[in-house]
């Protein structure tokens, strides 16, 4: 007997009751130094955009059923924060946090959206060399 047939039952039920389902609008809400966003009282993601001594980054982000799915600073890789994003730019490293490593720092948020078919912000930062304090990039960060 092929299984076949079940899969594509269950799969079938799963898309029709995807399809059916109202959407569930979600939420974001801009605290001290997190961005939170949520659905029904329950955290998907949290952004840490300040009081971060290098590079703002996702902190958290959640699976439907509660997961975390990142770590932050593992034992082996103090300098990666869950989900980041680093690289060098002039020869300055952003990506480790030794030697003299730039830092991008907050500067605001242009904007935050919610709703049932998109939910994010935009996010601006200065790339900032940590021998001069010149500005080296203004990065338009969008997470959705």
């Amino acid at each position: 007997m092929s299984d076949t047939p079940v899969f594509s039952i269950a799969f079938a039920l799963i898309l029709i009751h995807s399809l059916i389902s109202s959407p569930q609008a979600l939420q974001i809400q801009n605290e001290k130094d997190v961005i939170s966003i949520s659905s029904n009282g329950q955290t998907l993601l949290q952004y840490k955009f300040d009081e971060v001594p290098y590079k703002p980054y996702v902190k958290e982000f959640y699976t439907p059923s509660g997961i975390n799915i990142l770590h932050d600073a593992p034992h082996d890789h103090l300098h990666h924060h869950a989900l980041m994003y680093a690289i060098s730019v002039d020869g300055i490293n952003f990506w480790e946090e030794f030697q003299a490593p730039g830092q991008e720092k907050h500067v605001a948020f242009e904007e935050t959206t919610e709703g049932e078919d998109r939910t994010g912000f935009v996010e601006k930062l200065d790339w900032i060399n940590p021998r001069t304090d010149e500005v080296l990039i203004q990065e338009t960060r969008t997470l959705t």
